[in-house]
């Protein structure tokens, strides 16, 4: 098996006990992925049923229905959101199969998975839920950013909230790891760097694993290559780049941030004029939007 290769880049120089311990902890993963001992997250099993069942030609509508049934939890939850302003109607869905033919069944079965993955950011020790919530709470806000400009750019908002809420998965497994090194864990700043420098490389590993298809691996790939080029038109990658550097406009944010004009994607998905002014107006103009999607995520 080849070795596996982990690159990161800290700004900030580490002093020699934090970089030692850090190296450690690379170096247990590293050993882990090439013995493939390394525990990766799995998608709970509703959610896998859901979208084998929903791919399945032979699986009625009725038949879905029932399958989601089964989880009160995730009934509920589809049908807060199919009762919310994401698909308001005059008349409120009062079961399953209203809100099912409300939504789509391909709507239903991205929901179900996000859904699955807000269990998957839960953690009871107190130092790592506070880390987990912090990267949940940027991912859903991202994804929401990412579901409206779909919107704009005629992409699926949809598959776009999807991609938001994946891009760090991959922090999951790291985060795990941190209960073994509170030394990492003092600086929640340095410690978010430090699982974002590691995590892209295993969101494509899970991603795989969890079966999603190229165009997901490839926003995986990209995850905050700001340069990232290619030929022809907008793709979902371009779109989740601008959803995520929208993300980060704010006090001590932007300074980290290349110029925006030096973000192709932003040219690619035609936005209108490119500048942060226009940025933070389009944040400002969205705030409800913003704040309805979040508030089914959280």
């Amino acid at each position: 098996m080849a070795e596996f290769m982990i690159d990161f880049d800290f700004e900030a120089e580490l002093n020699q006990e934090q970089d030692s311990v850090k190296s450690r902890l690379i170096n247990e993963i590293k050993k882990e992925l090439n013995d493939g001992t390394l525990e990766l997250p799995s998608m709970p099993d509703i959610a896998l049923e859901i979208r084998a069942a929903i791919n399945n030609e032979n699986k009625s509508f009725d038949d879905i229905s029932k399958l989601i049934q089964c989880d009160q939890g995730l009934s509920a939850y589809l049908m807060k959101v199919s009762n919310s302003a994401l698909y308001a109607r005059p008349v409120k869905a009062e079961n399953i199969k209203m809100a099912l033919s409300r939504m789509g069944l391909e709507t239903a079965k991205n929901l179900t998975s996000s859904y699955a993955l807000k269990t998957l950011f839960n953690l009871r020790e107190p130092l790592l839920k506070s880390l987990m919530h912090c990267i949940w709470e940027r991912d859903v806000y991202s994804a929401s950013l990412a579901s409206i400009i779909a919107k704009r750019c005629n992409f699926d908002p949809d598959k776009a909230l999807m991609a938001g809420l994946l891009q760090d998965i991959g922090s999951l497994p790291v985060i795990t790891k941190l209960k073994n090194y509170p030394e990492i864990l003092a600086d929640k700043k340095d410690s978010l760097h430090f699982v974002y420098s590691l995590a892209p490389t295993l969101t494509r590993m899970i991603l795989e694993n969890w079966e999603f298809g190229e165009e997901m691996l490839q926003v995986a790939d990209n995850f905050e290559n700001w340069h990232y080029e290619h030929e022809g038109p907008a793709d979902l990658t371009d779109l989740i780049l601008v959803a995520r550097y929208h993300a980060y406009l704010g006090p001590g944010l932007t300074d980290e941030l290349p110029g925006i004009h030096g973000v192709p994607a932003f040219k690619r998905l035609n936005l209108g004029e490119i500048s942060l002014q226009n940025s933070l107006g389009f944040i400002e103009s969205a705030r409800e939007e913003i704040d309805s999607i979040q508030s089914l995520l959280m």
